[in-house]
């Protein structure tokens, strides 16, 4: 998938959704201005592989410093910055593949105790019911969010 970006005058450029390669980059000089492409061995995705979880995607480009074209940086402007890339997990990972298991065994157990979330009894008897992920559940979720930038 192609995707626009507009340059901010940094090396660096940053896209939440994740990236796990990238078959072209092409930066124009300004808004409007026509695409030069660059070469692979000027841009390198970041965090490197050992540096991120394993399956995770990196989540920016970063020109080199030394660059055998004429880019050092994106320059600014809108829409000026155009990327072929593959973006997001290779495939789900699995904690959350099990947290979603976990949610749908939980709701079928709420259904078949007449539509109620029931995780158990307290001491009279009374059904105890929740409406919510357990905590553990909610961490793995932040750090997603988290690592995405969707969020704190």
């Amino acid at each position: 998938t192609t995707y626009l970006f507009d340059g901010d005058g940094t090396r660096t450029l940053r896209y939440a959704g994740g990236i796990r390669a990238i078959s072209l980059l092409e930066i124009a000089a300004s808004t409007g201005a026509s695409f030069t492409t660059i070469a692979t061995g000027d841009y390198f995705l970041r965090p490197l592989p050992q540096d991120r979880e394993s399956g995770w995607p990196a989540f920016k480009i970063v020109l080199s410093d030394l660059p055998a074209g004429s880019y050092r940086t994106f320059p600014r402007g809108m829409a000026n910055v155009r990327s072929t890339m593959t973006t997001g997990f290779a495939a789900m990972p699995d904690d959350v593949i099990e947290l979603a298991v976990t949610a749908v065994v939980r709701a079928w157990h709420g259904r078949m105790a007449g539509q109620a979330d029931i995780i158990g009894t307290d001491e009279f008897g009374n059904p105890i019911v929740s409406k919510q992920l357990a905590k553990m559940a909610q961490g793995t979720l932040y750090a997603y969010r988290r690592a995405w930038g969707l969020f704190g």
